[in-house]
């Protein structure tokens, strides 16, 4: 393939969001496409497996550079002053749930727990470990089959949340005064405490 058809190729699959397969059969089937990515009637049109190396070797300076001269174009052309763009909407996989109001406070509960409990080695501020009970609620609110099932529930969460919070500010005031003076200058203590300053003030605003 032309370095041409490749570009063509790829502006094809992008504006019809084809997998390879699909694009195979719309440059076999379609007329238009064949045209309009410079693949003459009556050649054999590339297969899926030759669309996906010649497309992949297409590196992502080069879509940007195009881009940058379509855009310069549209300016001199007047068609647009390229104050405006569109990002990238490209769905993609990650690590983060969907942020339901339960769950938020769910994780607040549990990455307080988790702090709290690496603090223990500067001083010791018990406190219980309210994971497992944030944990049974969350998926109980989850589950349930209506409103008026989940307040109760909520209510209870709410509860676990803020006796997590109120434990993690009475250490965070220990950890202040208590600790040594050399320790609090170490790199490890410091970050420990805006850690949970952090999250205390993020727990905050999802109990409110």
């Amino acid at each position: 393939m032309t370095g041409e058809q490749v570009l063509r190729v790829i502006l094809v699959k992008q504006l019809g969001g084809f997998s390879y397969d699909e694009l195979a059969f719309h440059l076999a089937d379609s007329l238009s496409y064949r045209a309009f990515c410079r693949m003459d009637i009556g050649h054999p049109i590339p297969n899926k497996k030759t669309l996906q190396r010649n497309v992949k070797k297409v590196e992502a300076i080069t879509l940007e550079r195009i881009n940058v001269l379509v855009v310069e174009h549209a300016i001199a052309a007047k068609i647009d002053d390229g104050n405006k763009i569109r990002v990238d909407c490209t769905v993609m996989e990650t690590n983060i749930h969907e942020p339901t109001d339960s769950s938020l406070l769910v994780d607040s509960v549990r990455v307080l727990t988790r702090l709290m409990t690496s603090a223990q080695k500067y001083v010791e501020s018990p406190f219980t470990n309210h994971h497992r009970l944030a944990k049974r609620r969350g998926l109980a609110i989850l589950n349930a089959r209506t409103q008026e099932d989940r307040v109760p529930l909520y209510q209870e969460l709410l509860k676990v949340t803020n006796k997590t919070v109120n434990a993690a500010e009475c250490l965070i005031s220990a950890l202040t005064s208590k600790t040594p003076p050399k320790k609090r200058t170490k790199p490890k203590f410091i970050k420990l405490v805006e850690a949970l300053q952090h999250h205390v003030g993020l727990a905050r605003r999802v109990v409110a």
